[in-house]
C-alpha cells in the first residue's frame, strides 16, 4: 500500500481515523448541551461528562465510559486544557488539526505509536518521523 500522506490535500476518508471521524461527527450532530465546539472551533467541550458517557458513548464508541474516551483521545494526542472556573464540570480538550472548519486537517491527527517511550514519545513519529532535537510536542 501507498505509505500515508502528510499533506492534507486531497485527503480522504479512509484516511482519517475510525475515531477522529467518530469525535468529528459526534461534534456536528450532538445535542449542544452535552458537548460542541469552543467559539473559536478550537477546542471540543464536553458540558456534561455524565450525560456524554451515558448517551454519547454507546452510540459512536461501544462503551459508556468517559475515562476510556478521554484515554482514547490522549492515544490521538488531544490534550486537556484546564478551566478558567475552578467549579466547571466541563471538560475542555484541544489539538493543533482539530478544529470546526478544517475538516481538511483530520487526516494529520494520528495515533501515537505503540513503540514511543520516553517524553514527547509519539511526536516526532506524528511531525513525520524526525528524531533527536528538539520536543516536536512543546512547539504546539
Amino acid at each position: 500500500r501507498n505509505p500515508p500522506r502528510m499533506a492534507a490535500e486531497g485527503a480522504t476518508d479512509d484516511e482519517v481515523s475510525g475515531f477522529v471521524r467518530s469525535v468529528y461527527t459526534l461534534l456536528r450532530v450532538c445535542d449542544a448541551e452535552i458537548a460542541g465546539w469552543s467559539h473559536d472551533g478550537l477546542q471540543v467541550v464536553i458540558f456534561d461528562p455524565a450525560r456524554f458517557a451515558s448517551e454519547l458513548c454507546p452510540k459512536f464508541f461501544r462503551h459508556r465510559n468517559f475515562q476510556s474516551f478521554t484515554r482514547l483521545l490522549n492515544m490521538y494526542q488531544f490534550h486537556r486544557v484546564p478551566s478558567a472556573q475552578r467549579d466547571s464540570k466541563h471538560v475542555v480538550f484541544a489539538h493543533p488539526n482539530f478544529q470546526r472548519t478544517r475538516e481538511d486537517l483530520l487526516p494529520l491527527i494520528q495515533r501515537k505509536s505503540s513503540s514511543s517511550t520516553g517524553v514527547g514519545g509519539g511526536a516526532a513519529t506524528a511531525a513525520g518521523g524526525a528524531s533527536g532535537g528538539a520536543d516536536a510536542a512543546s512547539v504546539a
